[in-house]
């Protein structure tokens, strides 16, 4: 076998689904090849270990246009520099700015785009940008990569259909987890206050606290359960803008809330972000994932192997894929979908949708066989996506 030289590009390594995977991927790689993970700049902390030797091109963020457009330029001719002083043989990109730059800096390498979220439903996204993006960037600059790996098939399909990109050059490769050591890690013990806490049924979600993973809505269902079931529990692991709205939005609904080091027991603990979230996901009652978007949610997946119950939007593309692969994309969810692997939900457009997630979790929080029955088909599914296959899929886009 002949030892590639990768280059790896992402915008930076903070806390993020993006983030993670790249750096897994950095160390699967450097065992057979040799690799340099590229970060525009070091601005924050790198918040994984990483694989291979660590280059930043020292572009820092810009405020205004022109100044934006200048970082972009500076990017690609840094990066384009690196690429013929190393000698790179192919070029990994993670996120739409690390596409840019991947594509317009192509020297002799082989340019491969990894997209992990949908494009038409990305709502951060927004303004005069949007249509740019979706018009001529999207259209006009990916048709250039040599390959382009999507994270789940609703995402390939996507770029078919709305960007005529080429089915050719396409491949759908799934996020991978070291089942072994996360259940391993599940296995460590919490804190004698979470001990306590966990002795009621505890209601879960991981992940950046931010608007499109629609917390705010999944605080008012908690709101709803907590009217029947009063030692309920919702904790939330990670961290992000939307923390301060969220627990003023606990005090207006006078739901009791706290960090994890609490007196009396809270109805909603803010957990931050943990460098073992797996402890926290073992033993809790259900997973909860209300997102706009996902390309292949780690949360959900986690959860999976840690044999929690999921419950998830239907949003796209990624919990659908993960969850119930046997459902067409033409149809969209309107009711709850009990896959075996776990629920899907519609996603929360109204009061009434909210209704009917509370209505449908009442219904099964009290059922513990049918709990039990979540948990084990949701490891099984989720075992497919298992490190040492899903890296295998990688080592063949490199070698090719």
């Amino acid at each position: 076998m002949v030892r590639k030289r990768i280059l790896l590009i992402i915008p930076e390594i903070s806390m993020g689904g993006a983030q993670r995977s790249i750096s897994k991927l950095s160390v699967e790689l450097s065992r057979n090849h040799q690799v340099w993970l590229v970060i525009f700049n070091k601005k924050n902390d790198m918040a994984y270990p990483y694989g291979g030797e660590l280059l930043s091109l020292d572009v820092v963020p810009r405020d205004n246009t022109l100044h934006k457009l200048k970082s972009f330029v500076q990017r690609i001719t840094r990066l384009r520099k690196l690429k013929k002083q190393l000698g790179i043989d192919v070029s990994i990109s993670f996120l739409e700015g690390a596409d840019y730059v991947n594509i317009i800096s192509k020297s002799r390498d082989k340019i491969v785009l990894s997209i992990r979220g949908s494009k038409r439903y990305d709502e951060m996204i927004i303004g005069g940008f949007f249509w740019l993006r979706n018009k001529i960037l999207i259209p006009w600059l990916y048709r250039r990569a040599d390959m382009i790996v999507t994270v789940n098939h609703g995402i390939a399909k996507e770029l078919r259909t709305h960007y005529g990109l080429e089915k050719s050059r396409m491949v759908t490769i799934g996020n991978f987890y070291d089942v072994n050591e996360i259940t391993r890690l599940s296995l460590e013990p919490k804190s004698k206050n979470m001990n306590r806490l966990y002795q009621d049924p505890i209601l879960i979600t991981t992940g950046r606290l931010a608007p499109e993973k629609g917390l705010k809505q999944l605080v008012r269902i908690f709101y709803g359960l907590k009217k029947k079931s009063k030692n309920l529990r919702l904790v939330m692991v990670g961290e992000g803008p939307m923390h301060n709205e969220l627990v003023l939005l606990c005090s207006e609904l006078d739901l009791l809330h706290a960090g994890p080091d609490f007196d009396d027991l809270p109805d909603v603990v803010f957990m931050g972000n943990q460098s073992n979230v797996f402890k926290y996901l073992k033993s809790a009652t259900m997973y909860l994932l209300n997102s706009s978007s996902e390309g292949f949610p780690n949360g959900l997946a986690e959860a999976m192997i840690c044999s929690v119950p999921v419950v998830s939007s239907d949003c796209p593309y990624g919990p659908r894929e993960i969850l119930a692969p046997e459902f067409p994309f033409i149809l969209s969810v309107s009711k709850p979908y009990f896959s075996p692997h776990g629920i899907l939900m519609p996603l929360i457009n109204s009061d009434e949708d909210i209704k009917i997630w509370i209505e449908t979790l009442e219904e099964i929080l009290g059922k513990s066989n049918i709990l039990s029955q979540f948990a084990e088909k949701g490891l099984e599914r989720i075992n497919l996506f298992d490190q040492q296959f899903i890296v295998s899929q990688w080592l063949r886009v490199v070698e090719d």
